[in-house]
């Protein structure tokens, strides 16, 4: 459910799979960002996202979600979700909310209804109450579970290699990191970006960055073993992401890089 320039969190014992993405068209704003990696699709055309060859569960949720959205306010869906308890349904909505997203996080991810005429295609956007019953389950429930819901892509890997570019705007986090990986085991994704399009790489050092990072057309593509995986993080960024003062950051017992080429994460 849309959230534009979505970040993808995975667990530190997995891999630190962060994506910026966002939706694109002749008529868009391409968002300032002076990192290595952002990818960029065409907007949703279609509400639900339903595609030939779906599984029948994964179809069947997207049409549960999609005649809720239709019928509930944003007031409504939060007035429910207030009221919430860990019961039957909440754990059928979990359910089926981390099914949809496993099945083509991109997808799922794109989908918001704007760009579909009519423009009013939802009552509530489904974004928001994903949030919204997102929280819920952090309340509920702790972290654990509202990671793994919140999570678009977990997987086994190996890096290859790992480059640094400089983020001038930032006042924080100014090294931002390219890693190169390969797929040994998809846990949460069955589709990943593509990896197709011109990327600049460099092995040694950072590579000054003057002007914003132009965008990667992507697609979904399967998740298989040897799939390449691209993602991004900074050095800077907390290990603890509920960590505002930053007192442990992304870095090695010995001062280097979190992520290293010829590692499994």
């Amino acid at each position: 459910m849309k959230k534009s320039n979505r970040f993808f969190r995975v667990p530190a014992l997995l891999a630190v799979a962060i994506l910026t993405l966002f939706s694109t068209s002749s008529h868009s704003q391409v968002p300032i960002y002076y990192g290595p990696l952002m990818y960029a699709m065409p907007f949703d055309t279609t509400t639900p996202p339903i595609y030939v060859g779906q599984p029948p569960a994964i179809t069947t949720a997207y049409l549960w979600f999609d005649e809720a959205m239709r019928l509930n306010t944003y007031s409504q869906v939060m007035l429910y979700i207030n009221r919430m308890t860990w019961d039957d349904t909440a754990k059928f909505i979990a359910s089926n909310l981390y099914q949809i997203q496993d099945d083509d996080p991109l997808a799922f991810d794109n989908w918001s209804g704007h760009w579909v005429k009519p423009t009013d295609t939802y009552k509530c956007e489904p974004g928001r109450a994903q949030g919204a019953f997102e929280s819920e389950i952090k309340n509920l429930l702790g972290f654990r579970t509202y990671n793994l819901l919140t999570t678009a892509i977990i997987a086994d890997v190996m890096v290859s290699d790992t480059v640094c570019t400089k983020d001038p705007t930032a006042s924080l986090a100014k090294d931002m990191v390219l890693v190169n990986s390969s797929i040994l085991d998809e846990i949460k994704g069955k589709h990943i970006p593509s990896c197709y399009g011109y990327m600049k790489t460099r092995k040694k050092g950072a590579m000054p960055q003057t002007s914003p990072a132009s965008p990667i057309w992507t697609y979904s593509v399967p998740a298989d073993t040897g799939s390449c995986l691209k993602f991004a993080y900074s050095p800077e960024w907390p290990a603890n992401w509920l960590d505002d003062v930053v007192s442990i950051n992304l870095i090695d017992t010995s001062g280097g890089w979190w992520v290293k080429p010829g590692k499994e994460y």
